[in-house]
């Protein structure tokens, strides 16, 4: 039932009374209340669970990454639907993990020395792997929609290599997109299209120099602050590939 324009949450026992147990809403304020506390014991619950996988059956991590990742994905190709063209969140890894220009290493290196170009070892599945497109116009994503919907007059979704550019980061499995995003939304929406990485990179080098506390991404050497975490299920995802690094498991 509604009180005061909340939702109360109504709990009848055996006895047939009714017991108040709270509102969705007042839960939700308890939840911004408990900041940063909070927001370290729900990354510390995903990681825990991921340690506990990793014990058992590590092949099964990059399930987890994508499980993870579909509310992030969710919100990269959602952005231009809630703001102005112009206003559209840019979603690559310098904007969701940390600065990839900072130095982390004691001698001044940065994520984009540490990275190591590799072959890419598949095509990316779309609706499957997980890939962040983030669409900043309105009317082309929804003539992209169209144009790309099983039966729409665009055919079967397929790669343009003249205009899907794919970056795919290993060890965490993720497909940062610099070109093509309208169109791959479509293909995630509607799970149609394979993509091949233009570039693929292995950053299994940096976990020797950088963690994630939940809070902040730190120099390993000195514990220093990198950055701020923007994104609670980037940071989760960026603390699993290291246990997928540890384990091997293959993308």
């Amino acid at each position: 039932m509604t009180m005061g324009g909340e939702i109360i949450v109504v709990e009848v026992g055996a006895s047939g009374r009714a017991r108040r147990i709270g509102s969705l809403l007042s839960r939700l304020r308890n939840r911004v209340r408990g900041g940063r506390q909070a927001q370290r014991e729900e990354f510390e619950s995903i990681i825990g669970l991921a340690k506990n996988i990793a014990k058992t059956d590590p092949a099964a991590l990059p399930a987890l990454v994508k499980l993870i990742g579909r509310g992030a994905q969710a919100r990269a190709m959602t952005g231009v639907l809630r703001r102005p063209d112009d206003k559209v969140f840019h979603y690559l890894p310098e904007k969701v993990l940390f600065d990839i220009f900072a130095p982390i290493t004691a001698d001044g290196h940065r994520l984009d020395d540490l990275k190591r170009k590799v072959p890419a070892p598949r095509a990316m599945t779309l609706g499957v792997d997980l890939v962040f497109p983030w669409p900043w116009a309105r009317e082309r994503i929804a003539g992209s929609l169209s144009l790309l919907r099983p039966g729409g007059r665009g055919g079967k979704w397929r790669q343009d290599p003249q205009n899907h550019f794919v970056e795919l980061w290993l060890p965490l499995g993720v497909g940062w997109v610099t070109g093509g995003n309208h169109s791959l939304t479509a293909g995630i929406i509607h799970a149609d299209g394979r993509v091949m990485p233009e570039v693929t990179f292995d950053i299994s080098d940096v976990y020797r120099h950088v963690h994630c506390d939940g809070l902040y991404y730190r120099r390993t050497h000195d514990s220093s602050k990198i950055s701020p975490v923007s994104d609670l299920e980037m940071a989760a995802i960026f603390e699993i590939g290291r246990l997928i690094a540890k384990h091997r498991v293959n993308f």
